[in-house]
């Protein structure tokens, strides 16, 4: 019998597992789109290489890749997932190399010392959590010094049609050992001129936490840079990158539209 539901509002992102269980689907197919990103535009194989994740929250897919025998750099500004992230990495006896460090995306270069990776890669929009075009850039500057030559940056983002996007939403659920997550996300896209302006699109994320007979109801707000097709390859440009390809998230060749999804691979 579950218990009475308890209702209340939190960042979700604090609570490692929770983010783990929800993300881990998806895991395995995004780890081979990469595989097949670093072979295309790097030419090395996966055991031969560095991969890097700026915002990695738990880790899971380096976690992934570290056993598949892949040396693996991540960061993340949450002391809680770089915790439990180290933790995971290190139950792992077979990863050949790794370090995890507290970070925020936009103060990002030295992080690693001298170590330098071969692809780094940013998915699912966790990029526009970056808010101001200056934000980005600094964070792109600060990329280029953690790609060893010829390296990749792939990132996964979701461009904007100002005044033609309606309401949507995502609908993301996991279980392990016991628990079981759902999360429902509403996504309010700038439909206004003040709000174009602000470039800001509010998201609406309701979590459904089922766990040891226990039910919670964790809700959260919060928002995300907004990009046009112009707005994003005028930024890439004035980064002073370049863009090798487009794809989606299957890493298939594909043109990018607004509204709409789709992986960018990037090079100083």
């Amino acid at each position: 019998m579950i218990a009475p539901a308890v209702r209340r509002t939190v960042d979700f992102y604090r609570d490692p597992l929770i983010y783990d269980v929800l993300h881990a689907s998806g895991t395995r197919p995004e780890a081979a789109a990469l595989r097949r990103i670093l072979r295309r535009h790097v030419g090395i194989a996966p055991r031969a290489s560095t991969w890097l994740e700026p915002a990695c929250g738990t880790a899971r897919v380096l976690r992934l890749a570290a056993r598949e025998g892949v040396r693996v750099l991540g960061f993340d500004r949450s002391r809680a997932m770089g915790a439990y992230a180290r933790a995971r990495l290190r139950e792992q006896a077979s990863a050949p190399g790794w370090m995890i460090r507290q970070c925020d995306m936009a103060s990002c270069a030295g992080v690693f010392g001298r170590a330098r990776a071969h692809l780094a890669f940013n998915l699912i929009n966790t990029i526009r959590h970056l808010d101001s075009d200056q934000a980005m850039l600094d964070h792109f500057r600060g990329m280029r010094t953690l790609l060893a030559p010829g390296g990749v940056y792939a990132v996964g983002i979701s461009l904007s049609a100002y005044g033609l996007e309606g309401p949507s939403e995502d609908v993301w659920s996991g279980r392990r050992a016991g628990l079981r997550v759902s999360q429902v996300v509403n996504f309010l896209p700038p439909t206004i001129a003040p709000e174009v302006r602000r470039r800001a699109e509010r998201v609406l994320s309701h979590m459904l936490v089922r766990r040891d007979g226990l039910e919670r109801h964790l809700d959260s707000t919060y928002t995300l840079r907004t990009y046009s097709l112009d707005q994003w390859q005028s930024l890439i440009r004035e980064a002073g990158w370049r863009v090798l390809q487009v794809v989606d998230q299957d890493s298939s060749p594909t043109a990018p539209v607004e509204p709409g999804y789709a992986v960018w691979v990037l090079a100083p």
